[in-house]
């Protein structure tokens, strides 16, 4: 049963604000989102393994 008094266009006035706020999170959310990606992407290449006999500039040789 649904209520005998609603008023929709009272309900539409009172949900307004949730729904902006929730949209505002969603591209806020999709914002950092593809900024973690973008900094994930660019880091990436820094991270590759050393091949062997390759040197680091500042590191000391490694002995084995």
């Amino acid at each position: 049963m649904s209520a005998p008094d609603s008023n929709v266009e009272k309900q539409a006035r009172r949900h307004r604000g949730p729904l902006v706020g929730i949209v505002v999170a969603a591209i806020i959310a999709l914002i950092v989102g593809l900024w973690i990606r973008s900094n994930n992407n660019l880091t990436e290449a820094d991270d590759a393994p050393i091949e062997a006999g390759e040197t680091v500039e500042g590191a000391a040789p490694a002995t084995e």
